[in-house]
């Protein structure tokens, strides 16, 4: 029996597929031949006979890892701060913690990747660097850095608009003037231990109420990372309007 050409329906996003089967070469004991569609969000797993009748069609939801879509998600936010705002953009993270840092750097991977399928109309300079556990990354229009020790030499972008993120613990470990660091930024995000959130709270939601800065204080956790870039980005877009 020649190939043939069998239609395959999809009831889960209603599109069908044509797939070229040589159906001679089908030599499993069932007398089936097996494959899997991989669509958006789900695989179609199907089962052929010898005649290219399809004799079953499964949809399969694919379960994405939540950690993977939050990296996309906020790497797509950092492109269209890139891009799409008027303001020059820091985000300056003081921090040596290792679940933070590999946070950022899969950020930077990630808009590295989609980067690579904008148009030419919106490319730009892309630029990565590394040295002594310190990981910064220079667009046109955005500056973002993590590390432990504070990099403050984003003077080629004009009047930015800057947030930090500190690490309370390893600012404290480190006997930073936190005060006069923070004084600088329009935003200012603390990352605090679970069992003190409570206090730091208190200890400085008056300060900031005081000089009117946006502030975000929250223990380190999958959640708690959501939040603080919703928080970055719906500051960023307040601040653009």
């Amino acid at each position: 029996m020649p190939s043939k050409d069998v239609q395959i329906y999809c009831e889960s996003c209603r599109t069908s597929d044509w797939m070229r089967l040589d159906l001679d070469s089908i030599q499993s004991d069932s007398g089936l031949i097996r494959r899997a569609i991989l669509h958006s969000g789900h695989t179609l797993n199907i089962e052929i006979d010898k005649n290219g009748s399809v004799r079953k069609n499964e949809v399969v939801q694919i379960e994405q890892n939540p950690l993977t879509v939050l990296i996309e998600d906020v790497a797509q936010g950092m492109h269209y701060l890139n891009t799409d705002t008027e303001q020059a953009i820091v985000i300056n993270a003081y921090t040596s913690n290792n679940q933070l840092k590999k946070f950022f750097q899969s950020i930077i991977v990630e808009m590295f990747k989609q980067s690579t399928t904008r148009t030419m109309e919106d490319t730009f300079i892309f630029e990565v660097s590394s040295f002594e556990g310190h990981t910064v990354l220079d667009t046109d229009g955005l500056h973002l850095s993590v590390g432990p020790y504070i990099r403050a030499n984003f003077t080629r972008l004009s009047d930015p608009f800057k947030g930090i993120i500190l690490d309370i613990k390893e600012a404290e470990e480190n006997q930073l003037d936190i005060q006069s660091t923070i004084s600088g930024y329009d935003w200012v995000a603390i990352i605090v231990p679970k069992d003190k959130k409570e206090g730091y709270h208190h200890a400085f939601s008056s300060l900031f109420e005081e000089t009117a800065t946006p502030f975000f204080i929250d223990a380190l956790g999958n959640s708690m990372i959501r939040d603080l870039f919703d928080f970055i980005f719906a500051i960023t877009l307040q601040a653009e309007n």
